[in-house]
């Protein structure tokens, strides 16, 4: 709790939004987080890290960008029936947007997917 007091008190500002000392710190540990980032997942570039609100978000950006641009007619997109929401009604918006089919991959009585249905799709 110390130090959240303390970061809020003495250390809160906006990355990548002002020229002031505090806003520059903030970049710089934003800036060194993607990187650090990057490293663990062993991306490219920190250019290719986004930072996101929270999985929903960042589920509908994936969606909505890259559905919209590399989805076409012929396509399907294979959703799994125990997706939550927010992974099924970005692509299931997209699937209907786009005119692609977007079938249900079933899954067996305890749980685990069903992988034969998969090889139909």
């Amino acid at each position: 709790m110390e130090a959240m007091k303390q970061y809020y008190e003495t250390e809160n500002a906006n990355p990548l939004r002002g020229l002031y000392e505090l806003s520059l710190k903030a970049t710089e540990a934003y800036e060194r987080a993607r990187v650090s980032v990057q490293k663990f997942l062993n991306a490219k570039s920190p250019e290719e890290i986004i930072f996101v609100r929270n999985a929903s978000e960042g589920l509908n950006l994936v969606a909505q960008s890259y559905g919209r641009a590399f989805l076409k007619e012929g396509d399907e997109v294979l959703i799994t029936i125990m997706e939550h929401h927010s992974n099924l009604i970005p692509w299931q918006q997209v699937a209907k947007e786009k005119g692609l089919s977007s079938p249900s991959w079933s899954r067996m009585k305890r749980g685990s997917l069903h992988w034969k249905a998969l090889n139909r799709h």
